[in-house]
């Protein structure tokens, strides 16, 4: 797959995620962040390129492709570093959870998540889904259950 292929799927998943925030928010118009994804997909390229070890551009874009559920080890390697430079992140460790999950790699996954739910004082409903979702993956059917409707 091309860059621009890449790029262009990237700038897909950037449009769904503003609908999805302006239809959580249940305010604003997701028009302008739409509009914005193709050069926000160029942004995380070429941004890393010049400062390959910003963890917030590391977490977004590993996030990004774990979404797409495409180049995984690229994406964990993006997440590893971002985890590296701020451990107690409990949003960077989620998507480092996240990519394991998407991985098969349960165990670790789980091992991850209960660091980044232990450290999470928002209460974050998706880091409760991804844990949720991790536990069913687990088999722990009943506490996945628990945590999805913490997400509620």
């Amino acid at each position: 797959m091309s860059t621009n292929s890449k790029l262009t799927r990237v700038a897909d998943n950037i449009r769904v995620l503003s609908a999805a925030m302006v239809e959580k928010a249940k305010s604003g118009h997701p028009g302008g962040a739409m509009g914005g994804a193709d050069f926000v997909a160029v942004l995380f390229t070429e941004f890393l390129r010049y400062d390959p070890d910003n963890t917030m551009v590391l977490n977004n874009y590993a996030y990004f492709l774990a979404l797409e559920e495409r180049d995984l080890e690229r994406a964990l390697r993006m997440a590893e570093r971002a985890v590296e430079h701020s451990a107690n992140n409990p949003t960077f460790l989620d998507t480092q959870a996240w990519i394991l999950h998407l991985m098969g790699r349960t165990a670790d996954a789980r091992r991850t998540m209960q660091l980044a739910i232990s450290l999470d004082r928002s209460g974050s409903p998706e880091l409760m889904i991804h844990y949720g979702d991790i536990l069913a993956a687990a088999g722990e059917r009943y506490m996945a259950e628990v945590y999805w409707r913490k997400a509620l």
